[in-house]
């Protein structure tokens, strides 16, 4: 994802020589990607998601644009869905098994704007600037309901998992990293 310049694929099969292949416009900024089979989801900002064939990674192909009530700022995909996070919009789940027309599935909102999304199993973690994380059970996509908050020092804008540890970037107050093996309760390992 290249901001406004759009999707920049570039060929890394000699990491020493990496070269770009293919440019594709996008309506708007290109912010974040995620790859499943042939598919690239692209976070498109105030432009919602594309949906993009890369089967052929030298002529990308739009396959659907859905226009969101936010700004997508990044999106994860998991299971035929696509988990967005919104900005003020807050979370949007998305049916995609039907790539050309995604269908909403599930929202759930709060007061400060969603950052980022990363989906484990049944739950997702949301980064909301300024809210923390919130721990979501996502099993049913039309009742999203929060498990936990984890409050951090910082303002939260994206997450990652790894082992059962989440490490959070936190803006001003940098990484926080949390143990989850406890699906109840979060601890707090340190920070950075």
């Amino acid at each position: 994802a290249d901001d406004d310049n759009g999707l920049l694929i570039i060929d890394v099969t000699d990491p020493n020589n990496p070269r770009p292949i293919a440019n594709f416009d996008t309506p708007g900024l290109a912010y974040a990607v995620t790859l499943q089979d042939n598919y690239l989801y692209l976070a498109d900002h105030g432009e919602g998601f594309q949906i993009i064939d890369i089967s052929d990674p030298r002529l990308p192909k739009r396959i659907s644009s859905v226009k969101t009530k936010g700004k997508v700022w990044a999106i994860q995909v998991q299971n035929e869905r696509a988990y967005i996070a919104d900005d003020q919009n807050g979370i949007v789940i998305y049916a995609i098994d039907n790539k050309q027309k995604p269908v909403e599935l599930g929202h759930y909102k709060e007061n400060h704007a969603a950052e980022d999304i990363v989906v484990n199993g049944n739950r997702a973690y949301a980064a909301f600037f300024n809210g923390g994380v919130s721990v979501l059970d996502i099993s049913q996509a039309d009742r999203i309901r929060r498990l936990e908050k984890i409050h951090t020092p910082g303002a939260s804008r994206a997450v990652h998992i790894e082992n059962d540890r989440l490490w959070i970037s936190d803006w001003q107050a940098g990484i926080q990293i949390y143990d989850i093996s406890n699906a109840r309760h979060a601890l707090r390992l340190g920070g950075y």
